[in-house]
């Protein structure tokens, strides 16, 4: 058999192997050296496509094993990147270091991860200050303690958010109203950190850009940011107050939302490369079907979750949707809205959103996860239909 394989021209073979599943191409490239050039050129296309896009952190992917360069296909791993899983199959023994919380620590929901570093932030819950902290991990000798990379004297609710060397940092401070707990956005701080020298580029102003936003009768807060290569996108949330009457309640808070843009570089972020691009307002309120507060982005695409109740044949049901945007011309372009799911009301538990994520780089798919009926699907958000759907139940 590989004789016969081995007197085909490359190219035709090249065609031939594009068709077959994984673990063919697989079998096929331990046939012979040729075999395995063929197979090799593939796999090293397909990574460099994916690298391009940003897909793959490249950084990351060089760690494995693969070149970006025309190399010789035994000097490297692109095979096994690419259809063997590395690093999770065929791979060393992985050194794990389990840290747990201390007495009286609370460790906050979010983490910041790069290819060197994890960040995290926790509150110490036995000081009469709650001082709060933000630990950061050497993810290359995982032994080493971690070291403190910022400290808050009071109880501060903190958010972080990374992408290549750019950490964004997000802070709430408990300065609410505690009798009647309104959150206001002003409470809120911003700032931009180098992730490799651990210092401040600059605190993010944006209260400035917000000024018309409704400040009586609402809450307003930063509900999501999002950081996507040379982008950065603050998501401004604006929402009743549960104890108002129905004549006090402005009408339909949640369009007055706003999102806001900065372009910087990612890979090395100064003062001097932070620049405010454009805010976007349309946010989608149709009916009880509304924003969230959820933000995603990527290259080619910035998303607006929603989510609410509706009547069909004079039955509850509860959809997910999301209002996608151009990244490149947020302004220009009519945004549209992409099904996500819907589901039969039968209590309020019945009302799950969808766990979503977006690809990274320039892709049009989003993956979603609904709990209620266990299933898990990608959409592609160009074309609004699913490309892949998974019943789990």
């Amino acid at each position: 058999m590989s004789a016969s394989l081995d007197t085909l021209p490359a190219e035709l073979l090249y065609k031939i192997f594009q068709v077959l599943d994984r673990e063919t191409k697989l079998s096929i490239s331990l046939v012979s050296f040729y075999c395995r050039a063929v197979i090799h050129s593939l796999c090293w296309q397909a990574l460099n496509t994916k690298a391009k896009e940003l897909r793959f952190d490249p950084v990351q992917l060089r760690s494995w094993g693969w070149e970006e360069e025309v190399h010789n296909f035994l000097s490297c791993n692109c095979i096994d990147i690419h259809l063997d899983f590395k690093p999770f199959r065929s791979s060393e023994p992985v050194t794990v270091q389990e840290v747990r919380a201390k007495k009286d620590e609370s460790i906050h929901p979010t983490c910041a991860i790069t290819p060197t570093k994890i960040f995290v932030g926790s509150t110490s819950l036995a000081d009469p200050t709650k001082n709060t902290s933000i630990q950061v991990f050497d993810r290359i000798n995982v032994r080493a303690p971690p070291v403190t990379f910022q400290t808050f004297e009071a109880m501060t609710e903190v958010h972080l958010y990374c992408y290549e060397n750019t950490l964004v940092l997000l802070e709430r401070r408990t300065q609410e109203n505690f009798i009647t707990s309104v959150i206001s956005v002003n409470n809120f701080k911003l700032s931009i950190w180098n992730t490799e020298t651990l210092e401040l580029v600059q605190y993010v102003d944006f209260l400035d850009k917000i000024q018309d936003i409704p400040r009586d009768n609402v809450h307003t807060e930063i509900s999501d940011v999002a950081i996507e290569k040379d982008s950065l996108a603050v998501h401004v949330f604006v929402t009743n107050l549960d104890w108002l009457l129905p004549d006090e309640v402005i009408q339909n808070p949640q369009s007055k939302n706003i999102t806001l843009f900065w372009s910087l570089d990612t890979v090395n972020p100064t003062e001097l490369n932070v620049n405010f691009r454009t805010l976007i307002r349309k946010s989608l309120v149709e009916g009880n079907i509304c924003d969230t507060g959820f933000i995603f982005l990527n290259q080619s695409y910035f998303l607006r979750y929603l989510s609410g109740l509706f009547a069909s044949d004079n039955r509850p049901k509860f959809a997910t949707k999301i209002q996608v945007f151009k990244a490149k011309d947020l302004e220009k372009v009519q945004p549209w809205i992409v099904d996500i799911n819907q589901s039969d009301v039968l209590d309020f538990g019945d009302c799950n959103d969808d766990s979503l994520k977006l690809e990274p780089g320039t892709s049009s798919r989003v993956a979603a996860f609904n709990v209620y009926n266990s299933t898990f699907k990608i959409i592609d958000i160009v074309k609004r239909e699913p490309v892949l759907l998974v019943d789990l139940r």
